[in-house]
């Protein structure tokens, strides 16, 4: 992902997470052999600039294809 809007400011991000994953770990092949997805995590990174992040996370809906 990447940075979001300014501070306060919400915003709304659809994605399959299977298909993430298949980019991600088959190098974009839609169709790789990758492992079964367990499980979806959350981060808040500075990017190795020493600064303190910090992140608000809410309303997540997960559905099914």
């Amino acid at each position: 992902m990447d940075s979001g809007p300014p501070l306060e400011q919400r915003r709304t991000v659809r994605l399959v997470p299977d298909d993430e994953f298949r980019r991600h770990f088959g190098d974009g092949d839609p169709q790789a052999a990758v492992p079964d997805l367990a499980g979806i995590g959350l981060m808040t990174d500075g990017d190795q600039t020493g600064s303190p992040s910090v992140a608000d996370y809410q309303g997540f809906v997960l559905t099914e294809k």
